[in-house]
C-alpha cells in the first residue's frame, strides 16, 4: 500500500513539475510579454516548484520517520497486549493497596509463595473477610521438607539467622498456624462460606510468587540477593487468549503441580 501511494505521489509531482517547467519555457519565448510580467510569472512558477520539492522532502523523510515511530508504538502495544501487562510496581510494597482491594473483590483467589509471613499478615483482614463469602481460595506454601529451603536459607540467612534454613521453617510453621487459627475462628462463629485449600509444596520451588485474583495476576520474581536494599518488583497482568501471557504461564505451571503428587493438601474441613 505504501509503495502504491509513493508511486502515485511521484506521478503527480512529476506532472506538476513538468507543467511548471513548460510554463517557464513558454513564457520566456513569448516576446510580447513585458519584462515585469515575465519576472512575475518566473517567480510564481519557481515558488510552486519549491513548495512541491518541500512537500516531497516531507513525504519521503519526515513522514517516513513518523510512520516508523508509529509502527514501533503499535508493535510495543501488541507485545503488551500479548503479555497482559497492566502495571509495573518498582517495589512489592507499592502494590499492597491494589492487592488488598482485588482480594476483597475476587471470587477465586490463588496465592503462591515461600512462607509469606509478611504478606499473609498484611492481607489478614482481607482474607478473613473472604473466608466469610462464597469464594474458592487456594494457598500454596513451602513444605518443611522441601529441599529448596536449604538453598534459600544459605543465601538469605547469610547475615540474618531469621532467614536461614531453621528460620524459614519457623516462618512456614508460623504462617500455617496463623492461617489455621483464622479459619477456625471464622468457622467457630458459623461464618465460614469459602472453600479453602492449603497446599504445601514438597518438590517445587518458589522462584517467583504470584497472586491470581479472578482474571488478574500479581507476579513477583524472587530477589537474588540477601540485602534488604533490593525489594522485589511486581507486575500486574490480566488474563489473555495468548498462551505465553504471564497469567496463562503461571496457571499452566500450577495445573502441572496439581496434576502431580508433589504436595500435601490441607482443606478447611481438616482444620
Amino acid at each position: 500500500m505504501d509503495k502504491i501511494l509513493k508511486k502515485l505521489f511521484l506521478s503527480k509531482l512529476g506532472l506538476i513539475l513538468l507543467v511548471c517547467v513548460l510554463a517557464l519555457i513558454t513564457f520566456n519565448y513569448f516576446r510580447f510579454l513585458s519584462e515585469e510580467w515575465t519576472l512575475i510569472i518566473n517567480a510564481i512558477s519557481t515558488s510552486i516548484i519549491a513548495s512541491f520539492l518541500v512537500g516531497a522532502y516531507f513525504q519521503f523523510n519526515i513522514k517516513d520517520e513518523i510512520s516508523k515511530d508509529h509502527i514501533e508504538i503499535i508493535r510495543i502495544k501488541d507485545e503488551l497486549n500479548k503479555s497482559g501487562i497492566l502495571k509495573y510496581y518498582g517495589s512489592f510494597k507499592d502494590c499492597i493497596m491494589d492487592l488488598k482491594e482485588d482480594v476483597l473483590k475476587s471470587k477465586k483467589i490463588t496465592i503462591y509463595l515461600n512462607f509469606g509471613n509478611t504478606i499473609l499478615n498484611l492481607l489478614s483482614d482481607e482474607l478473613v473477610e473472604s473466608y466469610k463469602k462464597e469464594k474458592d481460595i487456594r494457598i500454596f506454601i513451602l513444605n518443611n521438607d522441601n529441599k529448596f529451603i536449604e538453598g534459600l536459607g544459605a543465601l538469605w540467612g547469610s547475615n540474618n539467622h531469621d532467614y536461614d534454613k531453621e528460620g524459614i521453617i519457623k516462618k512456614i510453621d508460623s504462617s500455617l498456624n496463623s492461617l489455621k487459627a483464622a479459619i477456625k475462628e471464622v468457622k467457630s462463629k458459623n461464618e465460614l462460606k469459602a472453600n479453602i485449600e492449603i497446599y504445601q509444596l514438597r518438590l517445587n520451588p518458589v522462584f517467583y510468587s504470584f497472586y491470581i485474583l479472578d482474571d488478574k495476576i500479581y507476579y513477583t520474581p524472587s530477589k537474588i540477593v540477601a540485602s534488604k536494599n533490593f525489594p522485589p518488583l511486581t507486575i500486574l497482568a490480566q488474563k489473555t487468549s495468548n498462551k505465553g501471557s504471564i497469567y496463562n504461564k503461571c496457571s499452566y505451571e500450577l495445573n502441572d503441580i496439581l496434576a502431580s503428587s508433589s504436595y500435601q493438601k490441607i482443606t478447611d474441613k481438616e482444620i
